[in-house]
């Protein structure tokens, strides 16, 4: 989770978009990376909120823990409190085996920060390829449009089944 925070962190917009003129008419792609740039910062809330979840979580089971290893006077009482963590760990991480659904949209979406990367690199490369001449055709760009289409459908699909399993 915090990989996939640092990368969607990390991504800072290309010069072609810093320098346009506000206001003006978006070509294409300037719609590819405000598309991406609105996909990134939503990725970026849902992976949070996932991480507060789980560190909410694990703050409040530790705590407890802390408690009732203060009140343990016998061995088997400690490895009981220490199972019943291990436990409650697993179930409030999505890692048992009821949590398999969850856990397996969470890594979708964490795949899907690494996608979003390449495809933010791509527009970038895209950009100075076509500001140099090297580009002719309006294929690639378009491709770029799908592209972006597909990923912000994708995470939108994950981002929903995810609201709908954990009531978020």
């Amino acid at each position: 989770i915090k990989w996939a925070q640092r990368i969607l962190f990390c991504l800072t917009f290309p010069e072609f978009f810093k320098q346009r003129t506000p206001y003006a008419k978006m070509r294409l792609l300037d719609l590819v990376i405000k598309r991406l740039s609105l996909t990134r910062f939503s990725m970026l809330q849902a992976i949070n909120t996932i991480h507060n979840r789980l560190m909410v979580t694990l703050q409040g089971l530790s705590h407890q823990l802390n408690s009732n290893i203060s009140r343990t006077r016998k061995i088997t009482e400690l490895v009981a409190h220490h199972n019943a963590f291990v436990d409650h760990f697993h179930r409030s991480a999505f890692l048992d085996d009821k949590s398999k659904r969850t856990r397996g949209i969470i890594i979708e979406m964490l795949k899907l920060a690494k996608v979003v990367k390449d495809e933010w690199n791509n527009v970038e490369t895209f950009a100075m390829l076509d500001a140099a001449g090297k580009i002719d055709d309006s294929i690639s760009l378009i491709n770029l449009n799908v592209n972006s289409m597909e990923i912000e459908k994708a995470f939108k699909a994950c981002e929903n089944q995810l609201s709908d399993l954990l009531d978020l």
